[in-house]
């Protein structure tokens, strides 16, 4: 697992150091990446459904609805939105979600225990790097780079909840 995360910021700092000038057309756009990811939030409920045949926990699924739609909210404008109450109810709706499919899976599933506690382990280190960098640079490359990496690892420990 350090491996990979060693090998994340290699991948970040190659393209960090991009020759692209600062009024290249990427940079104006990667603010809003993760609003793509929080889109991404509701693909193991349709992968659970269509690919596995399987009924995906109602609950569970209004709950990532509900989700993609908060971050979705918020991730569409970062910069205007970091004050106010968009980022807000996403950050507390982040923890609640969190929270709720940890316990489900400890108390109720009980399935994918290794799996998902090293997913989770994995995203756990890249919301705190994202934290640790927007408190420096908010919508910074670097904090970007590791909330995608944070969202990506929230939609497979999603995916390993529903399965």
């Amino acid at each position: 697992m350090l491996f990979f995360l060693i090998n994340c910021y290699n991948l970040f700092n190659i393209i960090q150091f991009l020759p692209l000038p600062p009024t290249h057309v990427l940079w104006e756009i990667i603010p809003y990446l993760p609003s793509i990811t929080s889109l991404l939030f509701t693909s193991p409920v349709v992968v659970v459904s269509l690919i596995h045949k399987k009924r995906a926990n109602i609950y569970l699924s209004i709950i990532l609805l509900l989700m993609t739609f908060f971050s979705f909210l918020f991730w569409m404008n970062p910069i205007r939105n970091r004050y106010s109450n968009k980022h807000i109810i996403d950050k507390y709706f982040a923890v609640f979600t969190t929270t709720t499919f940890i316990l489900y899976n400890l108390f109720i599933k009980k399935k994918n225990i290794p799996l998902l506690s090293a997913s989770i382990t994995v995203m756990f280190v890249f919301f705190y790097l994202s934290n640790y960098y927007s408190r420096q640079s908010w919508c910074c490359g670097i904090h970007i780079f590791f909330h995608l990496l944070a969202h990506i690892f929230a939609i497979i420990c999603s995916y390993f909840t529903l399965i």
